[in-house]
């Protein structure tokens, strides 16, 4: 409603498109591999209206391309008794990037993505990483690959993975403490300096439900863990306030790849899970679109649970202000879903 309690019809429109477009994107993206049923649901939840940021900026990838690429890479042969290889993992590295890209090689993959960039950061998640036991294959991998393409682990921060990966790979610390703000909800936050002091971040999130935001994915794994107090913004879904993040110029120019780890992924009870709320994908998501590529993530965790007879309808309101908020991408027409199997 308006100021005068009249209602607002044209947002009330807005918004139900918003729903019908989500609906028509998960169906036509999880047809993309055979194995997966059709997903015919939107995320539920339609968060509240809130200001408008006055930070807000349009993101670097919506310039990018007319269509957002999300490469989806299935591997059966990554995973030995739900533990991942990491040499096959950088394989699997190799040929999104390439997909990614249109390079012909990860090296020039690479450095297309990451430029000059002196300061890396490798963002990935602590929550229910020790039982998903795939975080160690993936900076291995990562790792690995970037040292052999000129970025040596000197340049290379990992956030949020075993301290002992840091040790053993030879990266340098992360920086610490808090620096700039941006607003969130209203109020100045304080954003993690090891974000601010980053030339390049690479996302590496796990595909997960969520018990509050439905869903964990490319855009609530920076949101939540950039800025100081993450507990005061968990309302309604976490609604609007990952959208709000993700408005700041400071965190949007920061990024430069979403490098989702869907090796093992959470298909109930998330974020933090049980063995039995986990499934085998054996599946790596890239994209330079945060949202295009959670589309597709939280298309793999309804399939999953369709395949085991649950219910998928999952409220995901957080999905739902990115969308309003054009964070990203999320039609069918502007999402180049790119299916791969090796």
């Amino acid at each position: 409603m308006d100021s005068n309690g009249v209602k607002n019809e044209g947002r009330v429109s807005r918004r139900h498109a918003i729903r019908l477009a989500a609906g028509a994107a998960l169906a036509g993206l999880t047809h993309a591999h055979a194995h997966q049923p059709p997903i015919d649901t939107p995320p539920q939840s339609v968060p509240p209206d809130s200001p408008v940021n006055p930070e807000r900026s349009t993101p670097p990838w919506l310039a990018q391309e007319s269509r957002a690429p999300v490469v989806d890479l299935r591997s059966p042969q990554v995973l030995h008794a739900a533990v991942a290889d990491p040499v096959a993992v950088e394989e699997m590295l190799d040929s999104v990037l390439i997909g990614l890209t249109g390079e012909k090689n990860s090296r020039a993959a690479w450095h297309k993505i990451l430029g000059s960039a002196e300061r890396i950061v490798v963002k990935f998640n602590a929550v229910a990483a020790s039982t998903l036991n795939t975080t160690g294959a993936m900076a291995t991998a990562i790792v690995r690959q970037l040292d052999s393409v000129g970025y040596t682990p000197d340049k290379i921060a990992l956030v949020e993975a075993p301290n002992h990966m840091t040790r053993e790979l030879g990266c340098r610390m992360p920086a610490s403490g808090w620096g700039e703000t941006i607003t969130v909800g209203g109020q100045p936050e304080a954003v993690a300096n090891y974000w601010l002091e980053a030339d390049a971040v690479i996302n590496v999130p796990f595909i997960k439900t969520h018990m509050i935001a439905g869903m964990s994915g490319c855009l609530k794994n920076i949101s939540h863990a950039i800025i100081r107090r993450p507990a005061r913004y968990h309302a309604n879904g976490c609604s609007p306030f990952v959208a709000e993040v993700w408005e700041s110029p400071i965190v949007q120019t920061k990024l430069r790849l979403n490098l989702v780890n869907g090796l093992r992924i959470v298909f109930r009870n998330g974020p933090d899970a049980e063995l039995d709320d986990i499934a085998d994908a054996g599946a790596i998501l890239a994209s330079f679109d945060p949202l295009a590529c959670d589309m597709v993530a939280l298309g793999i965790i309804r399939a999953e649970r369709r395949r085991r007879g649950l219910p998928d309808a999952i409220e995901a309101p957080s999905l739902l202000a990115a969308m309003e908020r054009a964070i990203g991408r999320f039609r069918p027409a502007e999402i180049q879903h790119i299916p791969l199997t090796v």
